[in-house]
């Protein structure tokens, strides 16, 4: 009887997945000195100090060029899956887009046996992949929803908390509890809650991971209207918040009774669901691709939480009062119904994983997360 250990490449992947955004997060943690800087000494320093920062990242480069592991350009598949998609949509016509079947009409075999003398540049396992690359992009359709409630549309969380008693601190200080709140979750997901998981033989999915996420932000997104709706409830000025300096005359109480402290909780909320949506998010444009359109399928991913921006530059004229509450109401409206369509349409992807692993236990082995099979393995010199 020996130990066969097998590397689970999901694992590994939502591992160093999990440290890429740690280390992203790290550098926006320099947000809070940055704003005292900004305040105490001036808004010149605050910008002098990244540009120094920035200069330094040449030299690194450089430094690290040779030490770097490159790989020649490999080519792109696009035309081999244009061509898959054409047989697709050909022999299985537009009703069976998203029904069970219809990636297979685009088989190297099913295409074969149906008398087709074409020549192909792929094979069956090929289409699995260009079926898994769209599967990844129908799953990033989601995330712009998920991306403007991460943080509120537009100005809208400027609007709210300049309206809030600050008690003298920067009112943008709290925005930087989003970098803080993923440096300390990550070590804990990574080292702690997923072992946790993965020793008691719990499976959690990347869609049930991201549904998770998802529900966080939904939540977060209500604290920003419901602290919206009491600001507007404590200030002098009612649905006039924003406005109300310039409303009651010099020297008069222009703020809310509502304490700044509030909208940490759902910027630390709306934070944790990053280490689910957005980790999940990278690992599948990496893993669910065919080899030579990981780039495309990462682009499309980035060009989705893109859109975000874009809806918040066209809401801008709704952004003020008194209509604060219903522009932070409407995203988290929009996310719970999202959150259940996402699950019921892309929970099939894990139970495609687990059963790929059904006969599989997890295990640790040194540092990494490895999958363990017992198996009776005998060597010929064992045998003699």
């Amino acid at each position: 009887m020996c130990e066969r250990v097998i590397v689970d490449p999901e694992a590994s992947l939502n591992s160093v997945m999990l440290w890429f955004y740690l280390l992203i997060n790290v550098g926006a943690c320099f947000g809070v000195p940055t704003v005292y800087l900004a305040k105490i000494v001036g808004h010149w320093v605050a910008y002098l100090v990244p540009t120094i920062l920035c200069l330094m990242l040449p030299p690194l480069l450089w430094y690290l060029n040779p030490r770097l592991i490159k790989q020649a350009p490999g080519g792109s598949d696009l035309p081999n899956v244009f061509s898959v998609l054409g047989d697709c949509l050909r022999h299985g016509g537009m009703k069976s887009i998203g029904r069970s079947g219809f990636w297979e009409q685009g088989k190297l075999s099913v295409r074969t046996a149906a008398g087709s003398t074409k020549e192909y540049g792929y094979d069956d396992e090929f289409v699995n992949d260009v079926r898994r690359a769209f599967q990844a992009c129908g799953i990033f359709a989601f995330t712009p929803i998920y991306t403007i409630s991460d943080g509120a549309l537009g100005a809208a969380s400027n609007a709210l908390t300049s309206s809030l008693d600050t008690y003298g601190l920067p009112n943008d200080l709290l925005d930087n509890l989003n970098s803080i709140s993923i440096v300390v979750m990550v070590p804990l997901m990574n080292h702690v809650i997923y072992p946790i998981l993965q020793k008691r033989g719990i499976y959690w999915g990347p869609i049930s991971r991201m549904t998770f996420g998802f529900a966080l932000c939904t939540i977060g997104s209500s604290g920003f209207a419901i602290l919206q709706h009491y600001t507007y409830q404590g200030s002098p000025c009612g649905y006039n918040a924003t406005t109300c300096a310039e409303i009651l005359p010099k020297g008069s109480k222009t703020i809310s009774d509502m304490s700044y402290l509030w909208y940490g909780i759902p910027i630390i909320l709306t934070a944790i669901l990053e280490i689910f949506v957005n980790v999940m998010a990278y690992g599948i444009a990496y893993s669910r691709s065919p080899k030579n359109m990981k780039g495309l399928v990462s682009s499309i991913n980035l060009l989705m939480t893109g859109m975000a921006p874009i809806v918040g530059l066209l809401s801008a004229p709704g952004i003020n009062d008194p209509n604060l509450v219903g522009v932070f109401a409407t995203p988290t409206i929009l996310g719970a119904v999202s959150t259940v369509v996402f699950y019921f349409t892309f929970r099939y992807i894990d139970r495609e994983d687990l059963c790929s692993t059904q006969e599989m236990s997890w295990g640790q082995g040194g540092r990494g997360r490895l999958w363990t099979l017992q198996a009776k393995e005998f060597s010929n010199d064992a045998n003699k």
